[in-house]
C-alpha cells in the first residue's frame, strides 16, 4: 500500500505544480484590470486548492508509515524526507490555503487577484525550495 500512495503522491504533484503556476499566471495578468474573479477561474482556483489538500492527506500518510522512525537528524537524506520536506510543504499548503481564503473574501477582483498571486506565489517558491528534485525528475521508482 506504502508504495501505491507514493506514487499517487508524485503522480499528482505534476498536476499541483501545473495548477499553481496556471492561477499565479492568471492572477498576475489580471491583477490590475476589472475581470471579475468568477467562472472558469474560480473552479480551476478551488481545484488547485482540493489538489494541494490531497497531496498533503497523501504525504502525511507517507510520513506516518514511512521507514524513518525515529527521526535520524545526523543524516541528511533522511533529515530531509522526514522533516524538512513535510514541514516546508505543510507551510506552503497554509500559505496557498489562506491566499483562497483572502480572495474568497476579497472586495474588489484586483484584491483578490493580488491575495492569489501573492500567497500562491509564496506557496509555491516553497515548495520548489524543498521538492525531492532525485525523485521528482527520475521516472523509474
Amino acid at each position: 500500500m506504502y508504495p501505491g500512495f507514493k506514487h499517487m503522491h508524485l503522480t499528482l504533484s505534476y498536476f499541483v505544480l501545473f495548477l499553481l503556476l496556471a492561477v499565479i499566471l492568471v492572477s498576475f495578468l489580471r491583477r490590475s484590470g476589472n475581470t471579475p474573479y468568477a467562472g472558469a477561474f474560480k473552479k480551476v482556483v478551488l481545484a488547485g486548492l482540493i489538489s494541494a489538500h490531497l497531496q498533503l492527506v497523501f504525504g502525511l500518510y507517507l510520513w506516518f508509515s514511512g521507514p524513518w522512525w525515529p527521526i535520524q537528524m545526523g543524516d541528511p537524506i533522511l533529515r530531509f524526507r522526514s522533516l524538512e520536506h513535510p514541514l516546508t510543504m505543510l507551510i506552503a499548503i497554509v500559505l496557498i490555503t489562506i491566499g483562497y481564503s483572502k480572495a474568497k473574501r476579497a472586495q474588489t477582483e484586483a484584491k483578490a487577484y493580488k491575495a492569489l498571486f501573492g500567497f500562491w506565489l509564496a506557496g509555491l517558491l516553497l515548495i520548489l525550495l524543498r521538492l525531492p528534485y532525485e525523485a521528482y525528475f527520475s521516472f523509474v521508482h
